[in-house]
């Protein structure tokens, strides 16, 4: 009897646990992060790379390499070791950091910085993500390993801003620094998160006063006078703009923020019935897993914006579309069951698919649910 009343009694202990504390065995969300980070781990190779794309239903493996998805999906192993304490997370991504290291030469033509290269092209994204991975790791382990490294790479953006703000310069030739009329809608936003994340690191104010200069640029001049239907959903510049506002409440950041997020949400599946039913919650025509938790990604960074300015109306709209979208992403994940049934592969599981009905998986694909999924839980069960 003693016995069958200890049971009862430690029942209702972790019932109350759990209501206290609801993910004390984890949501669903950090579930299916660690899934994610799961199957990263189990697909990199000695040299700190990942297999890049993969097609489990095939068993075709892509061939290529991109090394801002490589550098992105570091960041966001570091950020799911934060969020779990698991050290397969951790050292997965220092080795991917040390292989993102390697890619790293002095930029020609620019004293005192460094950038990185691949395929003979440096652009202005690769140091970006690079420098985000490095400052995220300092961050969260306080390892000052790749701080030099990181300012160095700053140094780029510094010395490529124009004097208006802009960072006139995307790509340049890895080997004499010839500069390339490519420009990147994402590769600013990227910037300005990075260099923001850097100046939380060592308090440098010339990474923050860049981040600014440009940001005032995208909103004042090239955002300007782009209708709010038709901006870009930038999630990276949702990073950098709760980054900036948290250090300067500047009332233009809550302002683009806004349209950035009415346009965001205008756009999502809702009460999509019949055959259809599935796409609720996506983005794009027929939904994809990657457009949907990017977009995810930047509701998280605007809520926690509009949550620190007090704009409760819009918070609410971000956390209403990111926790939609959420739901669709977790049905582009692979699962063993769904892998035994499709005769695939089945060492694939957690990761992120293309869409409902293409199976390549990509590390970005990986790397960007993952952030989403660890940004609402964070907003969740904080």
């Amino acid at each position: 009897m003693k016995s069958h009343h200890l049971i009862i009694g430690l029942g209702i202990i972790v019932v109350l646990l759990a209501v206290i504390i609801p993910n004390l065995s984890g949501s669903k969300y950090l579930r299916s992060a660690k899934a994610g980070g799961d199957y990263l781990v189990s697909h990199m190779y000695d040299d700190g790379s990942f297999v890049y794309e993969y097609d489990p239903v095939t068993g075709d493996e892509s061939s290529s390499y991109n090394i801002l998805r490589h550098a992105g999906t570091a960041y966001s192993l570091i950020d799911l070791y934060e969020a779990t304490g698991d050290k397969r997370y951790l050292q997965t991504g220092e080795k991917a950091l040390a292989y993102l290291n390697n890619q790293i030469i002095p930029c020609p033509g620019i004293p005192d910085a460094a950038c990185v290269e691949e395929g003979d092209e440096i652009k202005l994204g690769g140091n970006a993500l690079a420098i985000l991975a490095f400052a995220e790791y300092q961050l969260v382990t306080g390892s000052t390993e790749y701080l030099t490294q990181a300012q160095h790479l700053a140094q780029f953006m510094v010395a490529t801003q124009n004097t208006d703000g802009e960072f006139s310069v995307h790509k340049i030739d890895g080997s004499d620094g010839s500069a390339d009329d490519f420009e990147s809608g994402y590769y600013p936003g990227e910037a300005i998160f990075a260099l923001a994340r850097l100046h939380n690191v060592d308090g440098n104010d010339v990474w923050i006063d860049t981040a600014h200069k440009a940001a005032h640029w995208l909103i004042e001049v090239r955002d300007a006078s782009v209708p709010t239907p038709d901006l870009n959903h930038d999630h990276w510049l949702l990073y950098g703009l709760n980054e900036l506002y948290t250090d300067r409440n500047d009332e233009a950041y809550l302002a683009h923020a806004r349209r950035i997020t009415e346009s965001i949400a205008a756009i999502q599946h809702h009460d999509q019935v019949g055959e259809k039913t599935d796409w609720n919650g996506g983005f794009y025509n027929p939904p994809r897993s990657t457009p949907t938790a990017t977009r995810s990604e930047g509701l998280g960074a605007a809520y926690e914006l509009f949550t620190q300015s007090g704009d409760e109306a819009y918070a609410t709209i971000a956390k209403d579309v990111m926790k939609k979208a959420l739901e669709f992403e977790l049905r582009t994940q692979f699962t063993k069951s769904q892998l035994t049934s499709l005769d695939a592969d089945v060492t694939a599981v957690g990761g992120f698919h293309e869409s409902l009905d293409e199976y390549p998986i990509r590390i970005d694909y990986v790397q960007h649910n993952i952030s989403a999924l660890l940004s609402f839980e964070r907003i969740e069960y904080k």
